[in-house]
């Protein structure tokens, strides 16, 4: 089964990804949430990862799924605001269940 992308898809993803929702910072890692998207069926946010632990700076991405935000995963509270609430973002952003890469 192949997954196809519509074009009204992608354009909602690129411009998603123009403006960050929230930034936040926790010890060397900085995490750029982007609005929400739609991927086939699921809807989700864009997450850039920013690591310095010494000089060499990593860039990593990763989709947060809208349902881990809905149902409080790792511990969070349920439906999180991205945008202010820092230690409940924070959990989902380091759920086991997002890889970034």
């Amino acid at each position: 089964m192949s997954t196809q992308i519509s074009i009204s898809q992608l354009k909602q993803a690129v411009k998603a990804a123009e403006s960050p929702l929230s930034t936040f910072e926790s010890g060397t890692d900085t995490y750029i949430v982007y609005g929400a998207i739609q991927v086939g069926s699921v809807i989700g946010y864009t997450i850039k990862k920013i690591s310095t632990p010494t000089s060499v700076t990593t860039i990593k991405q990763a989709f947060l799924p809208e349902s881990l935000r809905i149902s409080g995963a790792n511990g969070s509270t349920a439906n999180v605001d991205l945008q202010t609430d820092l230690t409940n973002s924070l959990l989902l952003l380091t759920d086991a269940s997002v890889t970034y890469c």
